[in-house]
């Protein structure tokens, strides 16, 4: 049976006020423990910014291409 997904962690809205302000697009960023807690928050928001991501995560279950 597949580990549980837990659900991905809630931003502060001062580090989305400071995200906001980043302009992400065409960058391209590395996330380690990008599948789940804050990794995977940070994925998304960056992802949301326009960013390409590349997680790297110990767990291969979970870390792997989402659409």
């Amino acid at each position: 049976m597949p580990p549980r997904r837990q659900p991905a962690p809630r931003v502060p809205t001062k580090v989305k006020q400071v995200m906001s302000s980043l302009g992400l697009q065409g960058k391209s960023a590395i996330v380690t423990g990008g599948a789940s807690g804050i990794g995977r928050a940070i994925t998304k928001l960056f992802v949301a910014r326009g960013a390409r991501i590349v997680v790297v995560d110990l767990h291969q279950e979970t870390g792997g291409a989402r659409p």
